[in-house]
Protein backbone atom coordinates (compact mmCIF):
# COMPACT_ATOMS: atom_id res chain seq x y z
CA UNK A 1 0.00 0.00 0.00
CA UNK A 2 2.86 2.32 0.71
CA UNK A 3 4.65 1.16 -2.43
CA UNK A 4 1.41 1.90 -4.59
CA UNK A 5 0.68 5.60 -2.76
CA UNK A 6 4.08 6.45 -3.87
CA UNK A 7 3.57 5.62 -7.50
CA UNK A 8 0.19 7.77 -7.72
CA UNK A 9 1.76 10.57 -6.01
CA UNK A 10 4.68 10.67 -8.60
CA UNK A 11 2.41 9.93 -11.50
CA UNK A 12 -0.31 12.63 -10.42
CA UNK A 13 2.69 15.21 -9.58
CA UNK A 14 4.88 14.57 -12.61
CA UNK A 15 1.37 14.63 -14.86
CA UNK A 16 0.73 18.31 -13.11
CA UNK A 17 3.85 19.50 -14.31
CA UNK A 18 3.10 18.77 -17.93
CA UNK A 19 0.66 21.80 -17.14
CA UNK A 20 -2.54 20.53 -18.61
CA UNK A 21 -5.22 22.63 -19.52
CA UNK A 22 -3.16 25.89 -19.14
CA UNK A 23 -4.21 25.14 -15.03
CA UNK A 24 -0.84 27.23 -13.50
CA UNK A 25 0.09 30.46 -14.76
CA UNK A 26 3.37 31.35 -16.62
CA UNK A 27 6.77 31.71 -14.94
CA UNK A 28 8.00 34.64 -16.91
CA UNK A 29 7.28 38.27 -17.68
CA UNK A 30 5.15 38.44 -21.09
CA UNK A 31 6.40 40.92 -23.61
CA UNK A 32 4.14 44.05 -22.32
CA UNK A 33 5.48 43.66 -19.02
CA UNK A 34 9.02 43.53 -19.79
CA UNK A 35 8.68 46.73 -22.50
CA UNK A 36 7.07 48.83 -19.55
CA UNK A 37 9.50 47.75 -16.68
CA UNK A 38 11.94 49.17 -19.22
CA UNK A 39 10.18 52.02 -20.07
CA UNK A 40 12.34 53.46 -22.25
CA UNK A 41 12.44 56.95 -23.02
CA UNK A 42 14.70 57.72 -25.96
CA UNK A 43 15.02 55.89 -29.36
CA UNK A 44 18.81 55.66 -29.47
CA UNK A 45 20.77 54.56 -26.38
CA UNK A 46 22.37 57.76 -24.92
CA UNK A 47 25.90 56.45 -23.20
CA UNK A 48 28.45 56.00 -26.18
CA UNK A 49 31.39 54.64 -26.64
CA UNK A 50 33.47 56.96 -24.47
CA UNK A 51 31.23 55.61 -21.76
CA UNK A 52 32.28 52.20 -21.88
CA UNK A 53 35.96 53.44 -20.84
CA UNK A 54 34.80 53.17 -17.34
CA UNK A 55 34.36 49.63 -17.43
CA UNK A 56 36.10 48.01 -14.75
CA UNK A 57 39.15 45.69 -15.59
CA UNK A 58 38.63 42.09 -16.32
CA UNK A 59 35.16 43.03 -17.94
CA UNK A 60 34.55 40.11 -20.35
CA UNK A 61 30.52 41.44 -21.23
CA UNK A 62 28.96 44.61 -20.99
CA UNK A 63 25.21 44.40 -21.44
CA UNK A 64 23.00 47.74 -22.25
CA UNK A 65 19.33 47.74 -20.91
CA UNK A 66 16.63 50.28 -19.52
CA UNK A 67 15.52 50.15 -16.42
CA UNK A 68 12.63 52.37 -15.28
CA UNK A 69 13.58 54.40 -18.52
CA UNK A 70 17.09 54.63 -17.29
CA UNK A 71 19.81 53.64 -19.61
CA UNK A 72 22.40 51.04 -17.93
CA UNK A 73 24.93 49.45 -18.86
CA UNK A 74 26.17 46.21 -16.81
CA UNK A 75 29.65 45.06 -16.87
CA UNK A 76 30.20 40.94 -16.65
CA UNK A 77 33.61 39.95 -14.76
CA UNK A 78 35.26 37.84 -12.47
CA UNK A 79 33.22 39.47 -9.70
CA UNK A 80 29.62 39.09 -11.25
CA UNK A 81 27.51 41.51 -12.93
CA UNK A 82 27.24 45.47 -12.14
CA UNK A 83 26.31 48.57 -13.53
CA UNK A 84 28.79 50.51 -14.65
CA UNK A 85 30.12 53.23 -16.81
CA UNK A 86 28.11 56.50 -15.45
CA UNK A 87 25.03 54.26 -15.18
CA UNK A 88 24.14 53.61 -11.66
CA UNK A 89 21.20 51.60 -10.08
CA UNK A 90 19.27 51.58 -7.11
CA UNK A 91 16.65 49.24 -5.35
CA UNK A 92 14.07 52.29 -5.07
CA UNK A 93 14.89 52.87 -8.98
CA UNK A 94 14.13 48.84 -9.54
CA UNK A 95 10.92 48.63 -7.70
CA UNK A 96 9.94 52.07 -9.25
CA UNK A 97 10.12 50.56 -12.49
CA UNK A 98 8.48 47.38 -11.58
CA UNK A 99 5.43 49.00 -10.42
CA UNK A 100 5.01 49.83 -14.08
CA UNK A 101 4.44 45.79 -14.80
CA UNK A 102 1.18 45.84 -13.08
CA UNK A 103 -0.08 49.44 -13.41
CA UNK A 104 -3.70 48.28 -12.73
CA UNK A 105 -2.93 46.77 -9.64
CA UNK A 106 -1.65 48.07 -6.36
CA UNK A 107 1.84 47.10 -4.88
CA UNK A 108 1.03 45.08 -1.90
CA UNK A 109 4.65 44.25 -0.75
CA UNK A 110 8.08 44.55 -1.21
CA UNK A 111 10.88 41.71 0.36
CA UNK A 112 13.97 42.11 0.49
CA UNK A 113 15.22 38.42 0.74
CA UNK A 114 18.61 37.25 1.95
CA UNK A 115 17.53 34.09 2.41
CA UNK A 116 16.18 31.36 0.02
CA UNK A 117 12.70 30.67 1.55
CA UNK A 118 9.72 27.99 0.20
CA UNK A 119 8.49 30.04 -3.00
CA UNK A 120 12.77 31.08 -4.02
CA UNK A 121 14.86 28.76 -4.37
CA UNK A 122 16.81 26.43 -6.53
CA UNK A 123 16.91 22.34 -5.94
CA UNK A 124 19.83 21.72 -8.10
CA UNK A 125 21.93 25.13 -6.31
CA UNK A 126 22.51 28.22 -4.50
CA UNK A 127 19.40 31.05 -5.88
CA UNK A 128 20.77 34.26 -6.73
CA UNK A 129 20.56 36.09 -3.70
CA UNK A 130 19.73 39.14 -2.26
CA UNK A 131 16.65 39.10 -4.18
CA UNK A 132 13.45 41.71 -4.19
CA UNK A 133 9.83 39.80 -4.07
CA UNK A 134 7.30 42.77 -5.53
CA UNK A 135 3.50 41.48 -4.07
CA UNK A 136 0.88 43.03 -6.08
CA UNK A 137 -2.98 42.89 -5.14
CA UNK A 138 -4.07 42.00 -8.88
CA UNK A 139 -6.30 38.79 -8.91
CA UNK A 140 -3.61 36.73 -9.80
CA UNK A 141 -1.69 37.62 -7.10
CA UNK A 142 1.37 38.29 -8.84
CA UNK A 143 4.91 37.90 -7.50
CA UNK A 144 7.96 39.25 -9.11
CA UNK A 145 11.49 38.75 -8.14
CA UNK A 146 14.19 41.13 -9.30
CA UNK A 147 17.49 41.07 -8.96
CA UNK A 148 18.69 44.59 -6.68
CA UNK A 149 22.18 44.18 -8.31
CA UNK A 150 21.57 44.34 -11.89
CA UNK A 151 17.65 45.17 -12.05
CA UNK A 152 17.57 41.61 -14.01
CA UNK A 153 13.45 40.03 -13.98
CA UNK A 154 14.54 36.86 -11.96
CA UNK A 155 11.16 35.13 -12.51
CA UNK A 156 7.14 35.73 -12.01
CA UNK A 157 4.47 33.75 -10.38
CA UNK A 158 1.10 33.13 -9.23
CA UNK A 159 -1.74 31.98 -7.38
CA UNK A 160 -1.40 29.16 -9.58
CA UNK A 161 2.41 28.93 -9.80
CA UNK A 162 2.40 28.95 -5.97
CA UNK A 163 -0.15 25.59 -5.47
CA UNK A 164 1.95 24.17 -8.47
CA UNK A 165 4.89 24.52 -6.10
CA UNK A 166 3.59 21.85 -3.79
CA UNK A 167 1.81 20.03 -6.05
CA UNK A 168 4.94 19.21 -7.66
CA UNK A 169 7.84 20.02 -6.16
CA UNK A 170 6.94 19.01 -2.92
CA UNK A 171 5.29 15.48 -3.99
CA UNK A 172 7.87 15.00 -7.33
CA UNK A 173 10.92 15.50 -5.92
CA UNK A 174 10.20 16.21 -2.04
CA UNK A 175 12.11 19.66 -2.05
CA UNK A 176 10.10 21.62 1.20
CA UNK A 177 9.88 21.44 4.53
CA UNK A 178 12.55 20.28 6.82
CA UNK A 179 13.98 18.06 3.66
CA UNK A 180 14.59 20.90 1.35
CA UNK A 181 18.28 22.16 3.31
CA UNK A 182 18.66 18.38 3.83
CA UNK A 183 19.62 17.37 0.56
CA UNK A 184 21.57 13.94 1.63
CA UNK A 185 18.57 13.21 3.62
CA UNK A 186 15.92 13.87 0.61
CA UNK A 187 18.16 11.55 -1.31
CA UNK A 188 17.75 8.75 0.62
CA UNK A 189 14.00 8.92 1.43
CA UNK A 190 13.96 9.48 -2.34
CA UNK A 191 15.96 6.17 -2.90
CA UNK A 192 13.49 4.29 0.31
CA UNK A 193 10.23 5.17 -1.70
CA UNK A 194 11.77 4.73 -5.17
CA UNK A 195 12.33 1.00 -3.91
CA UNK A 196 8.82 0.73 -2.81
CA UNK A 197 7.71 1.27 -5.95
CA UNK A 198 9.94 -0.93 -7.45
CA UNK A 199 8.44 -3.48 -4.98
CA UNK A 200 4.70 -2.54 -6.80
CA UNK A 201 5.69 -2.55 -9.82
CA UNK A 202 7.84 -6.06 -9.47
CA UNK A 203 5.01 -7.28 -7.91
CA UNK A 204 2.53 -6.49 -10.26
CA UNK A 205 4.31 -8.05 -13.14
CA UNK A 206 4.71 -11.06 -10.91
CA UNK A 207 0.89 -11.72 -10.35
CA UNK A 208 0.26 -10.86 -14.52
CA UNK A 209 2.69 -13.83 -15.48
CA UNK A 210 1.23 -15.97 -12.84
CA UNK A 211 -2.03 -15.03 -14.26
CA UNK A 212 -1.31 -15.64 -17.99
CA UNK A 213 0.71 -18.85 -16.93
CA UNK A 214 -2.56 -20.68 -15.29
CA UNK A 215 -4.72 -19.55 -18.04
CA UNK A 216 -2.87 -20.96 -20.40
CA UNK A 217 -2.54 -24.62 -18.23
Amino acid sequence: MAGGLVVVTFLVSGWLSMNPRGWFGPRGPDAAMRAAYAGQAAPVFPLGPDALAGAPAGTVALDFAWIGGRPVILAAGPGGTAPCCGSALTSEAIVAAGRAMLPAARLREVTRLEVPDAYWYDRHGAPILPVLRLAFDDPAGTWFHLDPATGAILGRTDRSGRANRWLFDALHTLDAGPLAGRPALRLALIVTLSALGLVVATSGTVLGWRRLRRRRA
